[in-house]
Parts: C-alpha cells; sequence; structure tokens
C-alpha cells in the first residue's frame, strides 16, 4: 500500500486556519453597492479575482519547490554529475522561477483592473448557440484554409488554420471544429484542435481546445494549454465581440494557470497595408496572457471585414 504524505496535526491546524481566517475576511468585508449582513452569492465575493492571482501564485510556488527537489533527486541518481553543481543549477532554476510567478501575479492583478474582481463565470444556454458562424470578422467557412507565415528568430512559422466540416458538442453545446497547426522550418511544433461557437447576439465563443506540442525531433512532447469547458473549471471565452469598441477588454478563455488568454480591443475602422492588398475598416486587438507576461509575447492582431 502507498503511504500518503500529509502535513503535521498542528501544520494542518495552522495551514487551514490561515487559509480561512483569509477567506472569511474577504467574504465579510462588503463589496460594492452590498451591505453588511447581507447574503452574498459568488457573484457577490468582492476580491474574487485578487485572491485568486493570489491563491493561483501560492499553488504555482509549491510546483516549482516540487521540481527543484525533483532535480536533486535526479542529481543524486546521476553517477557522471557533480551533484553540488546540479543542486547549484536547480535552485538558480528555482529562483527564476519564483521571479516568473512574481510576474505572472501581477500581470494577473493587471488583468483584474481591467475586467474587475467578479468571478469570471459566463451563464451559458446552449439553445442560444451555433456552430454557423458567420461574424463578419472571424467567419469560419467549411473548407477554408487560411495560411499564415512570419520569420522569427527561431525560424520561419508556417501558420495553417482549417475549419472542418464536422461538428463536436460540448456540454451541449454544438461547435464548429477547427484545426491550427504550426511547423517551424518544416518541423511540426503544433497541432490543435479548437471548438468554436456563436451566440444569437454574434458574439463568436470558444469551448475548449485540445493541444499538442511536439519537440524540436517532432516527437510528442505534452497537450500543454488544452482545456475544454465544464472539465476542472474551466469557462468558455469570447474570441470576437459582435459589435466590438475601442476599450473593449474579455477573456479568450479561462482555466486557471493553463489557459488565460485575454483580448482588448486597441481601435476600429483601421485601414491596413500588406502584400495582398489594401484593407479598411478593420479591427485592431491586443491579445496577450497573464501566464506569459514578457511585453515580447503580445500580439497585435488586425481583422478584416
Amino acid at each position: 500500500m502507498m503511504t500518503r504524505l500529509s502535513l503535521s496535526p498542528l501544520r494542518r491546524s495552522i495551514f487551514v486556519a490561515s487559509a480561512s481566517v483569509a477567506l472569511a475576511f474577504a467574504i465579510l468585508v462588503p463589496g460594492p453597492g452590498v451591505q453588511a449582513g447581507e447574503s452574498q452569492g459568488a457573484a457577490a465575493f468582492p476580491l474574487a479575482g485578487s485572491f485568486t492571482a493570489a491563491s493561483t501564485r501560492q499553488g504555482a510556488v509549491r510546483l516549482v519547490e516540487g521540481d527543484f527537489w525533483v532535480e536533486v533527486a535526479k542529481a543524486l541518481q546521476d553517477s557522471g554529475c557533480n551533484p553540488l553543481q546540479a543542486i547549484d543549477d536547480a535552485y538558480n532554476e528555482y529562483m527564476d522561477g519564483l521571479d516568473e510567478l512574481q510576474d505572472q501575479y501581477q500581470a494577473r492583478l493587471d488583468v483584474v483592473g481591467m475586467l474587475g474582481e467578479a468571478p469570471y463565470d459566463p451563464v451559458i444556454n446552449p439553445a442560444q448557440f451555433s456552430s454557423n458562424v458567420t461574424n463578419p470578422f472571424l467567419p469560419l467557412v467549411v473548407g477554408r484554409t487560411l495560411v499564415y507565415e512570419k520569420i522569427t528568430p527561431e525560424g520561419l512559422e508556417h501558420i495553417e488554420v482549417e475549419t472542418l466540416p464536422m461538428t463536436q458538442m460540448i456540454n451541449g453545446v454544438d461547435c464548429r471544429v477547427v484545426r491550427d497547426t504550426v511547423t517551424l522550418d518544416g518541423v511540426l511544433v503544433e497541432d490543435t484542435i479548437d471548438w468554436f461557437a456563436q451566440d444569437v447576439a454574434g458574439n463568436v465563443w470558444y469551448f475548449g481546445e485540445i493541444s499538442k506540442n511536439y519537440d524540436e525531433d517532432g516527437l510528442l512532447d505534452n497537450l500543454d494549454g488544452s482545456w475544454r469547458w465544464g472539465k476542472e473549471g474551466a469557462r468558455p471565452g469570447i474570441v470576437m465581440l459582435a459589435n466590438p469598441a475601442m476599450g473593449d477588454v474579455y477573456r479568450n478563455e479561462f482555466l486557471v494557470n493553463e489557459a488565460e488568454d485575454v483580448a482588448e480591443v486597441l481601435a476600429t475602422n483601421v485601414s491596413v497595408s500588406i502584400g495582398l492588398g489594401n484593407y479598411s475598416g478593420c479591427l485592431q486587438t491586443l491579445d496577450f496572457t497573464p501566464l506569459d507576461p514578457d511585453p515580447d509575447a503580445e500580439e497585435h492582431k488586425f481583422y478584416a471585414p
């Protein structure tokens, strides 16, 4: 039988008590428009956004600490390794990891500043959605493949986005299936299946993805970034608004510490000139994620109607 490690009774009591006091304080402090003593449901939780950011950071810190000790254990089992050097390398990675977690925490707080403290829990009525996506800025035409290329420091990135004829039911919502493949200098690095649906207002929603990520040898490495509405608390987001206006900010997806993409409308009615021609009436967005708060990871996107 496997032995399960656990906190000592005293440490467990301190841990649970600390978390309970923090949670109780957040609940008992009335939010805007809420009177003391009134019943407050999840929607009225006054600091849900900030506490989510803090809780995510604490959980991630434990993961980084675990990674450090696992690397130490691996070094001790490597007869050709200098244990002290390996421990030093693992410690440096650990400290870098903590710095990254702090940057992610601040980025999440910045998103809270844009979207507010309320829990992100959109109400989805499957009867109000269709797999027929006709939004003029993001129409999903069955059988069409869009191709994008750009030169990166790593090489030529080639992206193909194909709208497939099949649909996928996600918790009662009939979603259009889109396949997105990415190659770098001809080597497959990502192969993703996405699920989209459009609501009656014309907003295009994102209900999940299966993301297969490959290493430099073209072998499957991981499924990082994969999520599906309703699984492990994942929630759908909007990838294109029906009537975008400058300053609009919205989540594209939401699964804590896995899928946290956000978009902001920077401008409407923009003119864009590229090798294929000139386009007017375009939409410009800024896409980013707290999971990668480096400004170089932000994407400026333009959509032509």
